[in-house]
C-alpha cells in the first residue's frame, strides 16, 4: 500500500515559541488523513502514513514523535498490532487509538499490548481531537522531563563516585579507568550499540576498595599475593560495590554486573551461587578477564605470558570472549605509540602509560587515567609543590584503538 508523508507547521510569526508538537497518524482512509490534518494541523506537526509498516519506517528515520495516532482497523496491521510495536521500539511516544466500531474487547486489548493513553471513538469532533493531542503531548513533555532529569542525575551520582574513588585510591581508580578502556575496546570490536551499563560497570568496578587499607588496595593493584585476612576482604569487593550503586535509580543492571564481577565462567568463585555460564551478565564476563589480565600485568608479566596464564585456567573464562579480548590487546599493542613528556607538557586526551608518583614513592594518579583539563592542572600544581618524578610516559587515547 502507499505510502503518504505529510508535514504541516504552524506558523509563528512573531518570537519562536516552544517546539511545536510531532503527531504520527496512520490510517488507510484518505479521506479520514485529510479531516486529521484539517482539524489539528494548524496546531501540530502532523506526518501521516497509510499503513502500519510505513508508519514504522517514518518512525525509524525520523526525528521523535510525541504522539503516535491510529486507526484500528487497516488491512496490513491493525492499530493494536501497530502501537504494540511502537511501543516497544519507541515507548515515549504516547500512543491514542482511534475507531469507527467501538467495543469493550478492542478496548481492552488495546490498554493491555499497545498501552495507549487515549482510545477516541470515530467520528471524533475536532474540539475532543485536539483536547486529546494536548494532553498527550504534554505527557509526552512530562516523560522526556522526567527522563533527562534522571539521566542528570544518573551521570552526576556516577561521576561523584569516581570522583571519590580518585581521591580516596588513585590505585583503584586508575584500574578502573583500565577496565572501562578495556570494555569500550570489546565493545567496539564486538559492534554493540547498547553498553553504557557495562561501561559504567567497569568504571564503579573498584569503588568498594574504599573499605581496603591503602597496603591491601596497593597489593591489589601491583598483583601481589593476600593474606588469608585480605583476601577475605577483596572477595567482599563485588558485594559491597553492588550494593554501593543498587540504590540509584535505573542501575540495577549494574548492580547485577558488579555483583558477578569477580565469578568465574563455571560457577566457581564468589558469589557462591548456582548462576553460571551465559547466565552471568556480559559485563560480568567481560570485567573477570580485564581485571584478571590487569592483575597478572601489573604483577609483572607480559602481555602475551598472562593471556597464556590465562588460557591455561580452564572454566575460569567465558571462551569466545577470551579470544576476542586476545585481539583487541594484540591490536592494541600494535597502535600504541608512547611518549615521555613533562608534566607541563601534558594536554587533554593523552593517557598515562605509567603511575604518576613523588620521589617518595607516593602514588599520585595511578596508570591508565586519561589526562583532563582538570588532572592537567592538578598534577601542574602537584609538581610545583612535591617532587614528582618526570618525565611520565604518556599516550595518545587515540593509538588506544585499533
Amino acid at each position: 500500500m502507499e505510502q503518504r508523508l505529510m508535514e504541516r507547521v504552524r506558523t509563528r510569526p512573531e518570537t519562536p515559541g516552544p517546539p511545536v508538537p510531532r503527531v504520527l497518524y496512520v490510517d488507510d482512509d484518505p479521506r479520514a488523513v485529510e479531516l486529521f490534518i484539517a482539524q489539528v494541523g494548524r496546531e501540530f506537526t502532523v506526518a501521516t502514513a497509510t499503513d502500519g509498516p510505513a508508519g514504522i519506517n517514518i518512525l525509524a528515520s525520523s526525528e521523535p514523535f510525541a504522539v503516535v495516532v491510529s486507526d484500528m482497523h487497516m488491512a496490513m496491521m491493525n492499530g493494536i498490532a501497530f502501537l504494540s510495536r511502537v511501543e516497544g521500539k519507541w515507548p515515549e511516544s504516547v500512543r491514542l487509538l482511534m475507531t469507527g466500531q467501538p467495543d469493550m474487547n478492542t478496548a481492552i486489548q488495546a490498554v493491555n499490548e499497545g498501552h495507549i493513553f487515549r482510545f477516541l471513538i470515530k467520528p471524533v469532533m475536532r474540539g475532543g481531537l485536539l483536547e486529546a493531542l494536548r494532553a498527550a503531548a504534554k505527557q509526552y513533555d512530562l516523560v522526556v522531563a522526567r527522563r533527562v532529569l534522571l539521566e542528570q542525575t544518573l551521570r552526576a551520582s556516577i561521576k561523584a563516585m569516581s570522583d571519590i574513588l580518585a581521591l580516596a585510591s588513585p590505585a583503584a581508580f586508575g584500574r578502573a579507568t583500565r577496565a572501562k578502556d578495556g570494555i569500550s575496546l570489546l565493545l567496539d570490536h564486538l559492534k554493540v550499540s547498547d553498553r553504557w551499563e557495562a561501561e559504567v560497570a567497569a568504571m564503579l568496578s573498584q569503588v568498594g576498595c574504599v573499605s581496603l587499607p591503602p597496603e591491601t588496595a596497593l597489593k591489589i593493584y601491583e598483583g601481589q599475593e593476600l593474606e588469608p585476612a585480605e583476601k577475605l576482604m577483596a572477595n567482599r569487593l563485588p558485594a559491597l560495590a553492588e550494593q554501593l550503586v543498587a540504590g540509584i535509580p535505573q542501575m540495577g543492571g549494574v548492580a547485577k554486573i558488579l555483583r558477578y564481577e569477580d565469578k568465574r565462567f563455571d560457577g566457581g568463585g564468589w558469589p557462591e551461587d548456582r548462576v553460571r555460564g551465559r547466565q552471568l551478565p556480559w559485563g560480568s564476563r567481560a570485567l573477570k578477564i580485564l581485571l584478571d589480565y590487569d592483575t597478572l600485568v601489573a604483577a609483572g608479566q607480559e602481555a602475551q605470558g598472562a593471556l597464556d596464564t590465562m588460557r591455561d585456567r580452564l572454566g575460569w573464562y567465558d571462551p569466545s570472549l577470551l579470544n576476542v579480548f586476545a585481539k583487541t590487546r594484540g591490536a592494541e599493542k600494535q597502535t600504541e605509540v608512547i611518549q615521555e613528556l613533562l608534566l607541563k607538557d601534558l594536554l587533554p586526551g593523552m593517557v598515562l602509560a605509567e603511575d604518576v608518583r613523588t620521589s617518595s614513592g607516593m602514588m599520585l594518579v595511578g596508570r591508565g587515567a586519561e589526562v583532563t583539563p582538570a588532572l592537567s592542572e592538578r598534577l601542574k600544581n602537584l609538581a610545583a609543590r612535591a617532587n614528582v618524578i618526570e618525565p611520565v610516559r604518556v599516550l595518545t587515547k587515540q593509538s588506544m584503538r585499533p
